[in-house]
Parts: C-alpha cells; structure tokens; sequence
C-alpha cells in the first residue's frame, strides 16, 4: 500500500468515559460512574487500546502518548515537560548511585529497583511523546493499514512500565513512611535523596500520567502484582544466600538486643525471613491486598481527568 500522511485526526475514542457528564460536579464527584467505569475495566472491548492485542485503536497511539487535555494540542509543552523530568531523573540517578553504592548493597532494595525503572520509563516516554507529536503535527509520512494491530515495541514497553511505576512507587512510599521509618515516630530523619525516592518521585509519575491522556488499566495489574512477587522471591534469595547488609542490623522485634551477623541481616526488618511465617505473611498481604489498594486512587485520578476532558470538549 502507498503511504499516506495521516492527518491529526479530531479524536473522539481516546477519552474512554462514556457519556459526558452533565455538570462540573458531575465530572469530578460522581461515584455510581466511577464504580461503573472500574468494573468495566476488566470486560472485554475491542474499541479501546491494548498493551498486547492486535485492535484497530492501536492505530491511535499517538493520542494517548503526546496529547493532553490540559495543554495546547499545537504546542510542544508535554513532550518539553517530558524532557524536563527525563533530565531530572537521569541527573539524580548517578548521583544517588554514587552516595549510597554501599559496595553494590544500593542494588537489594525495592526503593532502588522502582528508582532504577523510573530511570527507563520516563527516558523512553520522552521518546515516545516526540514520535508521537510527530505524528499528530504530520511532520511525518507514515503507512496506515486498515484493520486490528498492535502497538509498536517502543510503545508497548513504555505502557508496560507506566503500569508498573505509577503503583510501585506509591507502594514504595507507603511502606517507607509507614512500615520502614513511620512518619509518626520516625527512627531517622531522612535526606535530599530520602524525599526524592520515597515521594517525590511517585508526585512525578502522577504528575506525568495526569498531563497526558494515557490509559492506566486495571487489567493489567498484574505487572505489579509479578514484580511484588518476584521481589519477595528476591528477598528469601538474598536470605537463603546469606547477602547480608552493608552495616549491621537489630532484630526488628527486639532493637539493641539479638543483633544479627551483617550477613544474616533482611533486607527491610519487616520482611524478615528468619521468621519465615511473619515474613510469608507480610509478603501475602503486600501482594494480595496492598498492590492491588496502590491502584484504586490512580485508577480514580484517571476517571476524573476522562470525565473533565468529556466535559470539556462538550462546553
């Protein structure tokens, strides 16, 4: 088939939300709608985009990815956005790396893993919003054939880890502020870099996904329910293996008194597999209960952005 410009097409599939709602407090406090848009998350629809079908919404990619409803479509501002929190995350990164490497021990932490992801995803968003804005501005030609795809790689990945660090990092944070150092009776104080990967980062994602008109679907919870369980499976690994910690550690139970061998120390005193039944327990309702908790306040972020954008293209 030739190619074909596409022109920017006026959207109309890329606010999913239903009707538009009937008032302002209609769109931001409507909890019957709310209720009926989560349930319908996970029915089947051919006419919304998927991280791993082949629909014909995929085609549509370039609206999720580099448009917004708050921000000029003609204008660059997401994807100058986009760079500024690709740029501030790449420029804390070595310099986080480089402060606590603590001999590689910087790599056993679940704060660091959701940290390091965060590195990737929004490098990669920035790319993607550029080819996107490409598209939706037609300084590019490309060939459109009709009928279900999928979404191309660089997209797909990029989803995937949207998926993954908007609820990781709120995980992260609430853990830390209530299990690890809790906010109320803080057994450290924490640094620059402590806000920036306990909190500050998870505002970023927010931030980024509320600017934009990506999806985040509560189907594929799943990612973060994969990634729990692999990092509880890392943690008994690094138990059984005797890694240990860069300094050594009380017992969480008992501070000050049975204080372990550095090389017997948990990673987090709270998942301490030297008692394998608390640990195994903390780790059930972490995966069972807590990921799945991470997603509801974003999932409802995203239904009130879909129901002013709805509003606001029927003013």
């Amino acid at each position: 088939m030739a190619e074909q410009q596409q022109p920017a097409p006026e959207r109309k599939a890329a606010v999913p939300g239903g009707d538009p709602p009937s008032s302002w407090f209609d769109a931001f406090c409507n909890p019957a709608r709310a209720c009926r848009a989560c349930l319908g998350e996970f029915k089947s629809d051919p006419t919304r985009i998927s991280l791993l079908g082949s629909v014909e919404e995929n085609h549509e990619w370039p609206e999720y990815f580099g448009a917004s409803a708050c921000l000029a479509r003609e204008g660059n501002t997401l994807f100058r956005i986009r760079g500024v929190f690709a740029a501030f995350f790449l420029i804390h990164f070595p310099l986080h790396l480089g402060e606590r490497l603590q001999e590689g021990y910087y790599f056993i932490y679940l704060t660091q893993w959701t940290w390091m992801l965060q590195q990737v995803y929004f490098t990669l968003a920035f790319i993607v919003t550029y080819q996107a804005r490409q598209r939706l501005q037609n300084q590019v030609k490309y060939t459109v054939t009709p009928g279900p795809c999928r979404l191309p790689v660089i997209v797909r990945i990029t989803w995937m880890l949207m998926h993954l660090c908007l609820p990781a990092s709120l995980l992260v944070m609430l853990m830390y502020w209530t299990l690890v150092n809790p906010f109320w009776n803080m057994n450290t104080n924490p640094d620059y870099f402590g806000y920036i990967v306990h909190g500050v980062n998870f505002v970023f994602c927010l931030l980024d996904f509320m600017l934009s008109r990506n999806l985040f679907r509560l189907r594929y919870m799943w990612i973060t329910i994969a990634y729990a369980v692999l990092y509880t499976f890392w943690s008994w690994v690094h138990h059984a293996a005797k890694v240990g910690t860069y300094e050594p550690c009380d017992d969480v139970d008992d501070p000050g008194e049975g204080l372990y061998p550095r090389e017997e120390c948990p990673i987090y005193g709270t998942l301490d597999w030297h008692k394998a039944g608390g640990a195994f327990i903390m780790s059930a309702l972490v995966v069972v209960c807590l990921v799945p908790m991470c997603h509801i306040p974003i999932f409802c972020c995203q239904h009130t952005r879909q129901q002013v954008d709805l509003k606001l293209q029927n003013v």
